[in-house]
């Protein structure tokens, strides 16, 4: 019992690994070279003492998943306020968690003010590519 519940938790932890892998940590040394430039940009600005913040964490590990393979296409993204604060700035975020949509080739953000769910996040991002690419990208 306690073997299967080790190997269970062994499952769990890596599939939470994978999953956190396909969001991309955006910091002052990357942001401009990855945003706004040539695909669209879905990032999520939050702060870690955040209850919503956290909540939303899972939901946009899924929707980062769920669009692992058109990476090229969209990047799905988060910034650590608390660590990097000129990004935050710079985007004049000042509520947590804030989302935002940068087409491609721009960095005049659109925000997403719908229900913090990978379902929602999803239908948004599929919206907003289809701008560029006239078809679901998933």
């Amino acid at each position: 019992m306690v073997r299967m519940l080790a190997g269970l938790l062994l499952v769990l932890s890596v599939m939470a690994a994978l999953a956190a892998d396909h969001v991309v940590n955006l910091t002052p040394e990357n942001f401009m070279e990855l945003v706004g430039q040539d695909r669209g940009a879905l990032v999520e600005f939050f702060i870690n003492s955040c209850g919503a913040c956290k909540k939303l964490g899972p939901e946009y590990e899924k929707v980062a998943l769920a669009f692992r393979k058109v990476k090229k296409t969209v990047l799905i993204a988060h910034v650590n306020c608390e660590y990097h604060p000129l990004v935050c700035g710079y985007c004049n975020i000042s509520n947590y968690p804030t989302i935002e949509w940068f087409p491609k080739g721009s960095m005049t953000a659109k925000i997403y003010s719908g229900t913090p769910t990978s379902r929602g996040l999803r239908k948004f991002v599929n919206a907003q590519a289809k701008n560029h690419n006239k078809k679901d990208l998933y």
